[in-house]
């Protein structure tokens, strides 16, 4: 299992968002239906990338961060996600 929390402009806010999620598909999911709220159809969450951000000693995550090409950051994970 792992988290994700979305990009906001701080990490109290951001912090606020975060779902814990068991696959890479339930994450895609999810993050597609709330894009598609945005801009129907505009987007396939399936190709986001995860890739390596850093570690975070404010919250104590093994940061990944989350992007979609063509529209940029969505948010981050608190470790790598494999499925």
């Amino acid at each position: 299992m792992f988290e994700y929390r979305k990009h906001r402009g701080s990490l109290s806010d951001s912090m606020k968002t975060v779902q814990e999620f068991d696959t890479r598909s339930g994450l895609v999911e999810y993050l597609q239906n709330d894009i598609d709220k945005l801009m129907p159809g505009e987007y396939n969450c399936r190709e986001i990338t995860i890739k390596p951000y850093g570690f975070d000693r404010r919250i104590g995550w093994d940061t990944h961060i989350v992007c979609l090409d063509g529209y940029g950051v969505l948010g981050f994970t608190n470790m790598e996600v494999i499925t």
